[in-house]
């Protein structure tokens, strides 16, 4: 429920760009590597929004905000990692990504890290800790195994 809030909020936030902006307007944007139209790519295509739903298509968008530190994109692909949804499902990178959002200030991947904990174990967490550590110490360019 937690992540659903952060997500929704996105969701909210984009509302008035994802019916007005064309989506070739935003892909060059995006390719030009604006990391804001990147994550709102991303959040296009994972709900199908004036796009055929595609999570792979989504997580490729997400990916490359998130390596730019776009705190929103780190949350999401969290969350993509926990459902499985363009990706394996992995406990261990969604805690990654989750603990990096965190740590830049992100409130709802915080609450959503610390639930998360509970059903992880020491060993998944030792990892998941020294993934975020090397992604965030390499500026976010070595962030998945």
């Amino acid at each position: 429920m937690i992540l659903y809030q952060g997500l929704l909020q996105t969701a909210i936030l984009f509302n008035h760009l994802l019916a007005q902006d064309d989506l070739e307007s935003l892909r060059q944007a995006a390719e030009q590597g604006d990391a804001g139209v990147q994550s709102l790519l991303g959040l296009k295509y994972a709900n199908g929004l004036g796009v055929p739903k595609d999570d792979a298509e989504a997580v490729r968008w997400y990916r490359l905000a998130a390596g730019q530190g776009h705190t929103d994109a780190q949350r999401l692909m969290g969350a993509r990692y926990l459902g499985g949804c363009g990706v394996l499902k992995d406990l261990v990178l969604g805690h990654m990504w989750l603990n990096i959002a965190s740590a830049n200030g992100d409130e709802f991947a915080r609450k959503a890290r610390d639930a998360l904990e509970a059903m992880m174990t020491r060993a998944q967490l030792r990892r998941a800790t020294e993934l975020a550590r090397t992604c965030m110490d390499s500026d976010y360019q070595d962030c998945e195994p």
